[in-house]
């Protein structure tokens, strides 16, 4: 049975969150300065944050082992970030429970459409998203990085694709 995800509301839950972002960025091996990475860890409480955002963490033994963010992009439209399990958490279901609870925080928040974007390399995390109802888009924003690829997903049920429009959180 896999454990509860909370939503980080509490400084504690943040500053956890903050070393997973860490942790994940230093799993990336890529320089995401471009992005406002310093700012993001900075603002996580606003930014991720009702009632435009969430942050999901994910525990398992009494240890934070993934986290999930939805931030807002347009009115319509949210971004899912930060997905990430540590490697001692992988290949349990983890990151699909964590994708698919930000799919459902982006529905209650009222977003119509996902985005996000993610590395060529990072083959798993595609393949959940495929899995989960998200395809290929045109970029959204100036990326810096090589081989990036951005995927989306509608939330509302009307128009193609759906997100897990088969099953809800």
């Amino acid at each position: 049975m896999m454990p509860d995800i909370t939503t980080a509301q509490e400084p504690v839950s943040f500053e956890t969150a903050r070393d997973l972002f860490r942790e994940y960025a230093g799993e990336l091996g890529v320089d995401l300065r471009f992005q406002g990475f310093s700012s993001e860890l900075k603002n996580l409480e606003t930014m991720y944050a009702a009632p435009t955002g969430w942050l999901g963490m994910l525990h398992h033994g009494g240890e934070a082992v993934g986290c999930v963010g939805v931030r807002r992009f347009s009115a319509s439209e949210c971004e899912m970030k930060r997905l990430y399990v540590r490697p001692s958490a992988r290949g349990i279901g983890v990151g699909r429970a964590l994708a698919l609870a930000a799919i459902h925080a982006a529905r209650d928040l009222g977003y119509r459409t996902m985005l996000l974007d993610t590395l060529s390399s990072m083959t798993r995390a595609q393949a959940l998203y495929r899995a989960l109802g998200f395809v290929e888009t045109a970029p959204y924003y100036a990326n810096l990085l090589p081989q990036v690829k951005y995927l989306k997903c509608v939330l509302d049920g009307v128009g193609e694709p759906s997100c897990s429009s088969s099953f809800r959180v």
